[in-house]
């Protein structure tokens, strides 16, 4: 292919320094820098780094001041991550401008890379230590643009124009030139890596994270599984030749400003210059992985031990990983248009509350009442004055129910948007919903789980994909008696009931990582009082669980000792 075109400044309406920044004073001017306020500082920090953009320099005298930058830069980014790695989405004010700023300085740092890259090329100089220098600013270029799609996905935000052409091309480029596994230095890595940093590295990873569905991926994870598939990237190969792929394949185009995507039936491939990205390799690397995490979960549990929660949210993340590298997350039903208001309450609580019609949730005091005739009359006082103070817990709460516009829908889900008044709209990948058509205000509220997001944070609004759980849901109480979360108070859950004509598995909704496989709870309805064990977990996100059960004849432990613990 030809030299790659890059977005950099027009080498002829650049100018000289004045005056010509050295290094040394440069690194005096970063001590000055207000960093206490990363606001500031990273406005003040951006504005030197295009100053140098637009000037002129030689291209070895460019690499030092960039170089430089990098730790300040890497300060500032993550200063400005803090503000936007769990922030509520739609960003508020104060996040949005974190975010704004956190591209600026990304694109900054690349177009700075970039630049060199392109008078490298031109000198078209054959030294060892020439071609060295391109391959490293080739690598450094590739992971700016790479993070500016890591922090976007990170808020759902779309991925910024021009970014995956650039990377496309790089690599294109260093791949022409046999430049993609060759070692090369990084002395301010993102992370530690073991092995080698190679371009091949930079552009794999990237991709990787992309076929991840990174839309769909629980907040805060983006980092997590970016660092997770570095590790994978020499089992990911990029075929060669510009061959159509197959549905069931992974493709990219590299002629275009789109990333990686799978090739399903009802999005036809039409590309100008297709590759194949085989991940049956790296498929099985996450195999064996998760197949290890899922006998050391089981082993725990044989032995009566426990997982820690963060144990159990990795392995979860790993299972939703391994769906998506399936095509799990592609429609395979067919959606249709559809113009309609729908009314949506979020959270597992929420749904419990609405499902309910609003009945107050008094579990404590319904047991007390059930098992009345089995507790001590000396110990019931107490007992009383116990259920009370913890019911009390549970009053006052406010479920708000909001309008959004229903856009297509199919067998399994619908898609949803929020276009004006979004701004308290919070919304997380993995809620639970419940929602219904307002025009039908004695319908049953449907269950499903908010699967995608795409958030833009220049404009207020939303759009989201909800899957269907369940057409119907009953509304209960759980208690952990043995096993994780044995000991806890009661929380709100869902019961599901099997229905063969829609092939939905009797189950239960329980909060997020509170039990696991194995668990022993008892089920309050408010009139009937029963007990399951958990046997296969069906779903897990970061803001609920989904289990199979079994009803247990006996209760794991007498009624009693049930309610004085």
């Amino acid at each position: 292919m030809a030299n790659p075109v890059l977005n950099i400044p027009d080498p002829r309406q650049t100018r000289r320094p004045k005056p010509h920044l050295r290094a040394k004073k440069l690194r005096q001017w970063l001590l000055s820098l207000p960093t206490a306020n990363t606001r500031k500082a990273t406005q003040e920090f951006v504005f030197q780094i295009e100053i140098i953009n637009q000037s002129r320099y030689a291209v070895y005298d460019r690499i030092q001041l960039l170089d430089t930058l990098r730790p300040t830069a890497r300060q500032l980014l993550l200063g400005l991550k803090q503000q936007t790695r769990q922030a509520h989405i739609p960003l508020g004010p104060r996040e949005r401008e974190a975010f704004s700023l956190t591209q600026l300085l990304l694109a900054a740092m690349a177009t700075g890379y970039k630049i060199v890259v392109n008078d490298l090329i031109e000198q078209n100089s054959h030294k060892d230590h020439d071609e060295l220098q391109l391959r490293e600013a080739i690598y450094v270029a590739m992971q700016y643009l790479s993070r500016q799609l890591v922090e976007a996905y990170q808020v759902y935000a779309p991925e910024p124009a021009g970014v995956w052409i650039e990377l496309h091309q790089l690599y294109q480029y260093a791949e022409e030139n046999a430049m993609l596994i060759l070692p090369l230095d990084d002395p301010f890595p993102d992370f530690s890596l073991p092995g080698h940093y190679t371009i091949d590295l930079a552009y794999k990873r990237i991709l990787l994270l992309a076929l991840a569905e990174p839309y769909h991926m629980m907040q805060g994870e983006t980092d997590d599984i970016y660092y997770l598939v570095s590790a994978w990237t020499s089992a990911c190969h990029i075929l060669p030749g510009k061959n159509a792929p197959a549905e069931g394949e992974y493709a990219v185009d590299m002629a275009s400003d789109r990333p990686p995507r799978f090739v399903s039936s009802d999005m036809p491939w039409d590309a100008l210059s297709s590759r194949v990205i085989d991940l049956d390799e790296v498929k099985k690397r996450l195999d064996v992985h998760l197949q290890r995490m899922l006998r050391t979960s089981l082993e725990i549990i044989d032995h009566d031990e426990r997982q820690t929660l963060i144990e159990r949210r990795q392995r979860d993340m790993l299972l939703r990983l391994a769906e998506a590298w399936q095509g799990a997350l592609q429609r395979q039903t067919e959606r249709r248009t559809v113009s309609s208001q729908v009314r949506m309450a979020t959270g597992l609580d929420a749904s419990h509350y609405y499902i309910s019609r609003g009945e107050e949730f008094t579990p404590e005091m319904d047991e007390l009442r059930l098992l009345s005739d089995e507790i001590e009359p000396t110990l019931y006082a107490t007992a009383y004055v116990i259920a009370l103070q913890k019911d009390r817990y549970h009053l006052n709460r406010n479920f708000p129910v909001r309008p959004w516009w229903q856009n297509n829908a199919s067998e399994t889900g619908a898609a949803l948007t929020c276009s004006a008044d979004c701004k308290d709209t919070h919304v997380r990948v993995g809620e639970v919903v419940a929602y219904r058509a307002p025009e039908h205000p004695t319908s049953h509220w449907q269950i499903g789980l908010i699967r995608w997001l795409r958030a833009d944070p220049t404009k207020d609004g939303i759009d989201m994909g909800i899957m269907n759980l369940a057409s119907s849901a009953v509304p209960v109480a759980t208690k952990g008696l043995r096993g994780a979360g044995a000991g806890t108070d009661y929380f709100r859950g869902l019961l599901i009931p099997k229905q063969v004509s829609t092939q939905q598995t009797r189950s239960i909704l329980v909060p997020s990582a509170v039990y696991d496989v194995h668990s022993e709870l008892a089920i309050n309805m408010k009139s009937r009082l029963f007990y399951i064990r958990l046997v296969s977990l069906l779903r897990a996100t970061n803001e609920f669980s989904q289990f199979t059960f079994e009803v247990l004849e006996e209760p794991p432990l007498n009624d009693v000792q049930i309610f004085v613990e």
